[in-house]
């Protein structure tokens, strides 16, 4: 049974004015833009909400000029262009940029590559608007959830390894199976008055250990192959990654006190059934047991 601190959160959620900002941080992404763009509006436009896409820009190519054609074209796309020398954080930190410009309510994250299925992104968002939860993943591993667009056998292999890490080392979120997607939607009062320090791509970890939630629910979805373009991944992103978890695992003042070590008793994570995966074209929440 809920407790009357999460009833009385849902509801407060519920009650406030229905609007979604869609950030999507990008980096040479020219060929993937319009794609995206056409296929969120096709997904949104049974949606009642108010909502804008917003593009948080680091590309030094001509990936900002394609957005601002965007934006002539759709009244709802916003383009925020960061220069060289105010890129800090890289993506992540082009999402928490974006975070403190959209209007939105509800907030998804999404990649510009079209790995995340735009179709996915009224079912976080609706999660998160109908009170059911204040954060919902897009799940790789949970449930039907699957992560066939990783190319080859080693970022596989890195991508598990590194969530079996951020498992052990925050045993808090354990159950959240997929804690370092970059495919996510969240109320924004998770993020209110918490210092978001984080870079490289794994924004979501930085909000689970450091926002103030009361229930997790997984959405799964089938991870697709880039639409174009490569990976942004490599050896880099990996060093960033490693120093977020030692950041994040060190004491923020008490030395004897690290953050966030287990779980308030008003807090939930919701895992799927292995029943029901968000596809696109096709969305089933598939959503059952709670921990």
């Amino acid at each position: 049974m809920a407790s009357w601190h999460s009833c009385l959160a849902a509801q407060q959620r519920g009650n406030r004015r229905r609007s979604i900002s869609v950030i999507v941080p990008t980096r040479h992404e020219a060929e993937n833009v319009r794609e995206l763009t056409a296929r969120l509006f096709k997904s949104m436009s049974g949606n009642n909400s108010e909502w804008e896409l917003m593009f948080v820009d680091d590309s030094d190519d001509d990936t900002p000029d394609r957005i601002e054609d965007l934006s002539r074209e759709f009244s709802f796309v916003r383009l925020v262009h960061r220069i060289p020398g105010d890129r800090r954080g890289g993506l992540a930190g082009a999402v928490v940029e974006g975070l403190s410009a959209a209007k939105g309510s509800t907030i998804v994250v999404m990649d510009g590559d079209l790995q995340h299925p735009p179709e996915v992104v009224p079912v976080l968002a609706n999660s998160v608007l109908t009170g059911a939860c204040s954060i919902a993943v897009g799940s790789r591993y949970a449930g039907t959830g699957r992560s066939a667009g990783l190319s080859g056998p080693y970022r596989r292999t890195v991508s598990q390894l590194s969530r079996l890490v951020v498992r052990c080392v925050f045993p808090a979120i354990w159950r959240v199976r997929d804690p370092l997607s970059g495919f996510f939607a969240l109320d924004r009062d998770v993020i209110v008055d918490t210092a978001l320090a984080p870079e490289g791509f794994k924004i979501l970890l930085e909000v689970l250990i450091c926002g103030h939630w009361d229930e997790v629910r997984e959405i799964p979805y089938d991870f697709a192959a880039r639409w174009s373009g490569g990976s942004k991944a490599g050896w880099r992103e990996g060093n960033q990654f490693l120093r977020q978890v030692v950041r994040l695992r060190l004491p923020a003042g008490d030395p004897k006190q690290p953050v966030r070590p287990v779980l308030d008793s008003t807090c939930r994570i919701t895992v799927p059934a292995q029943t029901g995966r968000t596809t696109a074209g096709r969305t089933s929440a598939g959503v059952g047991a709670q921990g």
